[in-house]
Parts: structure tokens; C-alpha cells; sequence
């Protein structure tokens, strides 16, 4: 049995110069692109729930506040900082704060 004369070979596309390639132009900025996509939207989602958390630090008294040390203004400035969009790295530098200034005494 004889083999058809196309087993062997594979076929060879070329691109003229300056066209981007399948494999290195348009696939890899559409790869760049969808990453930054999903990036940015898992930015989105962290933001958001970070924001839903900090909320529900309202709902907390002010002696279970204090344990984490924070106050009910350190939330609030927190969260309507126009600044930020993300509230809990202020809250962390505040509690950092609160914890220095309780160590200096």
C-alpha cells in the first residue's frame, strides 16, 4: 500500500513582512488584553468586597472595635475617603498606629 504524497509534509504558511502572525501578533495582544481584563475585574471584586467588610466593622460596639484598634471614626474616614477606594489599608495603617502609639507609653 503506497502512502498518499502529503503524509510527510506539513504545510507552511508564511506571512509578508510587517503582517503580525498568528502566533506572536494578534494572539498574544488578544492574551495581554483578556489578562488585563480579568486583572482589573478581580481588582474590582477585591475592592468591592473589601468595601462590603469594612462595612459590616459598623456593626461591631465600640469595646470590639477597640480589641482590633479601631475606633468608629477610623472606619468612617476609612470608608468615605475619596482618595482610596480600597478602605482596609487605611485601616491598617490606623490600627498599626494605634498599636505603636499603645507600645511608646
Amino acid at each position: 500500500m503506497t502512502m498518499p504524497r502529503t503524509a510527510g509534509r506539513r504545510a507552511r504558511f508564511t506571512f509578508p513582512r510587517g503582517c503580525p502572525s498568528a502566533s506572536g501578533g494578534v494572539a498574544e495582544r488578544l492574551r495581554r488584553i483578556a489578562g488585563a481584563l480579568l486583572a482589573g475585574a478581580g481588582r474590582l471584586w477585591r475592592i468591592r468586597s473589601n468595601r462590603r467588610a469594612t462595612l459590616d466593622l459598623l456593626d461591631l460596639d465600640d469595646d470590639r472595635l477597640a480589641d482590633i484598634g479601631l475606633t468608629r471614626a477610623d472606619v468612617h474616614v476609612a470608608l468615605f475617603d475619596p482618595r482610596t477606594p480600597d478602605p482596609t489599608g487605611m485601616l491598617d495603617a490606623s490600627a498599626a498606629e494605634r498599636r505603636r502609639a499603645g507600645r511608646r507609653r
